[in-house]
């Protein structure tokens, strides 16, 4: 658990069609102390998905781009992650507290389109903290 220690939580949820046994979406989210949100970001594609990992699995990150991170602010990049025989679309957001994932299992998701469903995602799952 070294690698997570820098997180307080780690929530991961696989959603899929009934009698499947792949995930349609993968949703990952993370807390902790982000001060840096495009860092942060940057650092979760090269640790996740970067040189090491991508020599090893054959898989390689594709057209990695920008969007609106939506009202919640931070951060949100998607990308192909392109393999031997088959392509997955990725996005990742971070912000201070929060940095989370969605992953198109099928292969079958343009990247403006996972963006939107990713802040769809966001806006349902991250709450503000109440003191």
């Amino acid at each position: 658990m070294t690698a997570l220690s820098r997180y307080r939580e780690v929530s991961v949820a696989g959603y899929g069609s009934a009698g499947s046994d792949r995930s349609t979406l993968l949703v990952v989210g993370m807390t902790g102390s982000f001060p840096d949100a495009r860092e942060e970001l940057d650092r979760q594609f090269g640790a996740v998905w970067g040189a090491e990992v991508s020599s090893e699995t054959g898989e390689s990150l594709k057209g990695c781009q920008d969007y609106p991170a939506g009202p919640l602010g931070g951060a949100l990049d998607c990308a192909v992650l392109a393999g031997p025989t088959e392509s997955r679309t990725i996005c990742i957001w971070a912000d201070g507290t929060t940095v989370g994932g969605v992953i198109d299992g099928r292969g079958d998701i343009r990247p403006e389109d996972l963006a939107q469903r990713t802040l769809e995602i966001r806006a349902a799952v991250e709450v503000e903290v109440q003191d």
